[in-house]
């Protein structure tokens, strides 16, 4: 059953069945996943199962959805991929399942906080354990054939550590040994402590729902106890229940799967045929129960460490999401999500700070290895001899200093990415040392004569002309072609300053949750002074202002005080330089300067409303905001001078 998992924000850790054909996520108390986050939309993105294939749809959210850091629109989900929705980060979890689900009662067990539709649709699992492989039991005693098959149950639940396989092996064993004809295993939510379905079918060929009473659930969770009934509909255990009266049910069992004195779960099968199931199969089933509460606790804990890592690595890789709308960045978006998924070689070329390192993790996350390191290295920043032992590690003794052996980065990326960053500041002894990496995917140690192997791939970045390098002999011209197989152009900021509006407001999202402090708004008026002001600083200059005013103290909103005085008269001067001007000189006492829109009030507020909708991205009850005007009438003046999004 496809499911979302909490990985960070408000309820980490909660897992979310995805039931309904389709799921909204919002800030509306209406919406099926409700984020009480400012940055939500109060419907802001949805999810939808078309058979085995899902996918999110954002629904025009102000501030955008992202799958693996980047934005989308409309996306294929895969099994893994990151889902980023306002300050709440989740896993899509493609695991598979029973059959389906029925029952009013029964529904109840299997919901939490967010509406689901009355019958779940679920693929078979694949097992392991097939009739065919059960059959070399059928010859034996029924004392010794039990015990083979449980022998058989214990060597292939803990052949993996997947919870799907492990539950759908439990089946399959059940099946094998009792006449149960309808099977369910569920597991109780460690946030809500509520019994939920994870693997749900019918025995054979039926395509039936399973019902199951939430009494005879409650009976055996509370009790501690496996339960068997001949006839339910008429043991006077369960005769106040109105579900198990409706139920043609004869005779089933329920067992509580514990793990040191705690149940974690339950075993529920039954048989519309009364007298098949006896105390023997009770039995059995307990030693089934026993045996499997051990393996579902052991991979339920290799999950959570699995998930705990990943929070861990988001947060040490200094994880922000790749911000902007504008038509450049969209094509970045793009040429990623198609580079992503190869192992190829990704040479990224733009100016000091336009984000390149974002970039490199944003096309990490995308890929196949993105359950791996990746590992980011700095070329500019070391010494020859200090980057050649940083890069490939060293033996013990290679140098003075070198008291044991280190692991080089190309080790610790084993199964992931590199990137190395300012590859142009590479000294040439070491590119021929690259190059052989790059091309055998083999290296020794400082010092060693050992040849290692491994398997990584190659993201670098630069700021240089590699062209006029190569020309001037500080660059061989085979390790350039081998890096630029694919090639990335970053634009720099003053290119894309319809970006800024979103950047600005990430980052006072990143340093006022670091402070502790509410983020402020970004007033009119500093809008106009980021878009007037040149930044050859780029992204990393914008990143550091705003750090700067929020560690000072903003209040509430963002004003150009909040900036230093060389950014605002940096901004006036070449505001001025930039934009043709008529001077009248007729008399010199009444110079004036006029600017092109200027002529008539209607122009100058057609131009303004548009250079502000720009500036929100078309969030009109931003915009409205900002102008200090109701939206209705903001919608007014759109139509009144055909404003039209670009």
């Amino acid at each position: 059953m496809p499911s979302l998992r909490i990985l960070e924000g408000p309820g980490a850790g909660t897992e979310i069945p995805l039931y309904s054909a389709e799921t909204i996520v919002g800030r509306d108390k209406t919406a099926d996943i409700s984020l009480l986050d400012t940055m939500v939309s109060r419907r802001h993105a949805k999810i939808v199962l078309d058979g085995a294939q899902a996918c999110l749809i954002d629904m025009k959210s102000s501030n955008g959805t992202f799958v693996n850091r980047l934005p989308v629109d409309r996306h294929p989900l895969e099994d893994g991929d990151e889902l980023s929705i306002g300050e709440t980060i989740f896993i899509f979890q493609d695991s598979e399942a029973g059959q389906n689900i029925r029952s009013d009662e029964f529904q109840a067990v299997a919901s939490s906080n967010y509406n689901e539709q009355r019958t779940v649709d679920i693929p078979d699992i694949p097992s392991a354990i097939r009739a065919s492989e059960m059959g070399r039991f059928e010859n034996l005693p029924h004392e010794q054939r039990e015990l083979a098959i449980l022998y058989e149950l214990s060597r292939a639940i803990n052949s993996t550590l997947k919870l799907d396989e492990i539950l759908g092996h439990i089946l399959d064993v059940i099946f094998e040994t009792m006449p149960a004809q309808k099977g369910v295993v569920l597991l109780k939510d460690p946030i809500t402590g509520k019994l939920r379905p994870k693997v749900i079918r019918p025995h054979g060929p039926s395509k039936e729902g399973v019902k199951v009473s939430q009494t005879i659930l409650d009976y055996a969770v509370e009790r501690g106890v496996g339960i068997f009934s001949t006839d339910a509909s008429t043991d006077d255990r369960f005769l106040a229940s109105k579900s198990v009266a409706t139920q043609v049910v004869r005779s089933l069992l329920c067992v509580p799967l514990k793990f040191k004195d705690e149940i974690v779960g339950v075993v529920y099968v039954d048989s519309s045929e009364g007298g098949k199931l006896d105390h023997k199969h009770l039995l059995m089933l307990s030693a089934i129960a026993n045996q499997a509460a051990i393996a579902i606790e052991n991979a339920r804990l290799v999950d959570e460490l699995q998930l705990e890592n990943r929070s861990l690595r988001r947060q040490l890789s200094q994880s922000h999401h790749v911000v902007g709308s504008s038509p450049k960045m969209k094509q970045i978006y793009e040429m990623v999500r198609k580079v992503s998924p190869a192992d190829t070689t990704v040479l990224l070329r733009g100016e000091s700070g336009v984000g390149k390192e974002v970039i490199a993790r944003a096309i990490h996350q995308q890929s196949k290895r993105r359950s791996k390191q990746i590992i980011c290295v700095n070329c500019a920043a070391l010494s020859p001899s200090l980057l050649e032992a940083e890069l490939f590690g060293y033996e013990r003794g290679a140098f003075t200093g070198a008291t044991e052996r280190r692991a080089g980065r190309f080790e610790l990326a084993n199964g992931g990415t590199l990137f190395l960053d300012e590859i142009g500041e590479m000294p040439a002894e070491l590119q021929a040392k690259l190059l052989r990496v790059l091309q055998e995917r083999e290296f020794e140690r400082v010092g060693g004569t050992e040849t290692l192997k491994v398997d990584v791939r190659i993201v670098t970045s630069t700021n240089r002309d590699l062209e006029k390098e190569m020309d001037a002999g500080r660059f061989r011209d085979d390790l350039y072609y081998r890096l630029k197989v694919i090639e990335i152009l970053i634009p720099p900021l003053r290119e894309r300053k319809e970006d800024l509006p979103a950047l600005m407001e990430q980052f006072l999202q990143l340093f006022s949750h670091e402070m502790g402090t509410r983020p402020p708004k970004i007033s009119t008026e500093v809008l106009a002074v980021a878009m007037s002001y040149h930044w050859p600083g780029n992204v990393r200059e914008l990143k550091n202002l705003i750090e700067r005013a929020v560690v000072l103290g903003v209040g509430d909103e963002l004003l150009p005080e909040h900036f230093p005085d060389a950014i605002l008269h940096s901004s006036v001067s070449s505001e001025e330089e930039s934009e043709p001007h008529v001077d009248v000189v007729d008399d010199p006492a009444e110079t004036q300067t006029l600017r092109p829109d200027s002529f008539s009030l209607s122009d100058s507020e057609k131009v303004h409303i548009e250079r502000i909708l720009a500036l929100c991205q078309w969030n009109k009850s931003r915009a409205s905001e900002m102008l200090q005007i109701s939206r209705p009438r903001l919608d007014r003046k759109i139509k009144e001078f055909d404003l039209t999004r670009h």
